[in-house]
């Protein structure tokens, strides 16, 4: 199978792929709008999904139960405070995916990819190396040495 295939595929996922190599222009083109069709249908159920949650969220709880556990937390009875409460207490039980949850709401998920920035205009020097993940650190090492590598223009 091809290289760039990630290597957690399995074979059956394997076997599902098409392959585009030996498309003509014509299908090229057809299966192009057809995927930008399906893109851009995909971003408009997720449009109406956020919709939904911005109107849904700040409304008050109805549920006599859930509304008093909040209050007696100090909190507002909203749907947002009980799903911040929810996630809260899975998270006090151990559940990763709930402590993740709050992490990345809060805004602290890490990084995705290495953010090393340009060499050329930002120097090392000019580089808040304490904030790097060693990752990153040793990313950047490998670009520097790169960089040393290459004849001087």
């Amino acid at each position: 199978m091809d290289s760039n295939i990630q290597k957690g595929m399995t074979t059956m996922s394997k076997s599902n792929l098409v392959q585009f190599n030996g498309q003509t222009p014509q299908e090229a083109r057809e299966n192009g709008r057809k995927g930008g069709l399906a893109s851009g249908a995909s971003r408009q159920r997720k449009k109406l999904l956020r919709e939904l949650f911005n109107e849904l969220l700040p409304l008050e709880v109805t549920e006599p139960e859930l509304r008093e556990l909040l209050e007696a937390a100090g909190l507002e009875p909203t749907h947002e405070a009980a799903v911040c409460l929810a996630a809260v207490k899975r998270a006090e039980k151990g559940d990763i995916e709930a402590a993740r949850f709050i992490r990345d709401t809060r805004g602290e998920k890490p990084v995705d990819g290495l953010a090393i920035g340009n060499l050329i205009e930002k120097p090392v020097r000019a580089m808040d190396l304490t904030q790097m993940s060693d990752a990153e650190l040793e990313a950047l090492a490998e670009m520097c040495e790169e960089r040393d590598r290459l004849p001087a223009e």
